[in-house]
């Protein structure tokens, strides 16, 4: 039991890792957009 529930918390921290990755990539792009307007 005890190593279904650490695999578990495992997967919940990977999937939290990776919308933390998508939530960067998205943030870093829209500045990188911000910064190529300003260009202008």
């Amino acid at each position: 039991m005890e190593a279904l529930g650490l695999r578990i918390d495992f997967r919940k921290a990977a999937s939290k890792s990776t919308a933390l990755r998508q939530l960067n990539a998205s943030v870093l792009l829209s500045l990188i957009l911000k910064e190529y307007e300003l260009g202008f």
